[in-house]
């Protein structure tokens, strides 16, 4: 199994929310940090130039989950590694479920800016703690994620949901397997996907990849939904 299987949240309780949400130091990030440096080609640079502008506007710390949600028959949100992620949900469900999860800590869907914010603390690990060079790890990220999750192309790929908790990377997994919904403020109805699912190869739908959701009531069969919360 991934080490933890036996780590659970859910019921709005605080018991391993460190582990489970751990603290994204958004506020550290700096323009002039090596990563940032890097010039992506004129394609992909939605990523880095989303997160520049964030920067120049200030960045808040937050805590991002390690997985994906799931659902229990009474429709409690969990996190806890070893089940079918839930997908089959709307944007709006998303929203409503997430804003009333732990609202003694702002938890909330994640926006556009939080994601990508967390995409550059991944491509910071790969950089410095598993030997990728600045563009191995933007290639890795940003427009061939194949090793970062669960595709079509991915080794070991399956033609169903991976369990939660799977494929870590860093201090995470499943970060391909479901896409994920997202707070997206350039889409008229205010939602959009980041990256891709088991369905799809990882060239179409790298991690940094955004798409508009047009009906937020819509349900999605491959997507779930990312909360974020304050410190």
């Amino acid at each position: 199994m991934t080490g933890i299987e036996h780590t659970v949240l859910k019921d709005g309780k605080e018991s391993s929310l460190d582990t489970l949400f751990p603290i994204i130091r958004a506020s550290t990030l700096r323009i002039e940090d090596p990563v940032l440096q890097y010039q992506p080609p004129i394609l992909h640079r939605r990523l880095k130039d989303s997160v520049v502008e964030g920067i120049l506007k200030g960045l808040q710390d937050f805590r991002y989950p390690i997985m994906d949600p799931y659902l229990d028959e009474n429709e409690n949100l969990i996190y806890e590694a070893g089940h079918r992620p839930t997908v089959y949900k709307s944007a709006e469900f998303w929203d409503e479920k997430f804003r009333n999860f732990m609202p003694e800590r702002n938890s909330r869907m994640a926006t556009e800016l939080d994601r990508d914010v967390f995409l550059i603390f991944l491509i910071k690990y790969l950089v410095e703690e598993q030997g990728y060079t600045v563009a191995e790890a933007w290639q890795a990220v940003n427009w061939d994620s194949k090793k970062m999750g669960h595709y079509t192309n991915s080794e070991d790929a399956k033609c169903f949901f991976e369990k939660t908790g799977s494929r870590p990377v860093w201090e995470f997994y499943d970060l391909a397997n479901t896409a994920k919904i997202v707070k997206y403020d350039k889409s008229e109805s205010g939602y959009g996907i980041g990256g891709g699912s088991f369905k799809e190869p990882s060239g179409n739908y790298p991690l940094s990849t955004m798409r508009v959701v047009y009906n937020p009531s819509f349900e999605y069969e491959d997507s779930t939904g990312t909360m974020v919360m304050d410190p």
